[in-house]
């Protein structure tokens, strides 16, 4: 019961949703590398960087069951409304996808499933 929900949301009111057991590691890493092509595509066309983002704890003391559940129904809400900046799509859970990151080089990520 020591997993959040948390929101990085933009000045143009885009929203980025995640789930952390350390939330300020997790922080940490998203200062120093981008998210995902969607989050680099709107601080690039839009001139923001991390720093420019508002970080809302959504809701805490949550199993990890518990935050995935909420954590794709906040997506799935932003989604609908265009102001999404999570990688996965709704039906895209418990999948992996290969990325290439900007040095080139190519990693596999797995989208968690909140069922499991």
């Amino acid at each position: 019961m020591n997993h959040c929900v948390y929101k990085l949301i933009s000045p143009k009111g885009h929203v980025y949703v995640g789930i952390s057991k350390n939330l300020v590691n997790r922080l940490y890493q998203h200062s120093r590398m981008h998210l995902n092509r969607y989050f680099e595509n709107h601080c690039d066309k839009n001139g923001f960087s991390f720093d420019d983002f508002e970080i809302e704890v959504y809701k805490e003391g949550l199993s990890k069951k518990e935050a995935s559940k909420i954590e794709k129904q906040e997506i799935i809400k932003y989604q609908k409304e265009g102001k999404c900046l999570n990688y996965a799509k709704r039906t895209d859970f418990g999948k992996s996808f290969e990325v290439k990151k900007p040095n080139g080089e190519t990693v596999t990520i797995s989208t968690h499933n909140p069922k499991e």
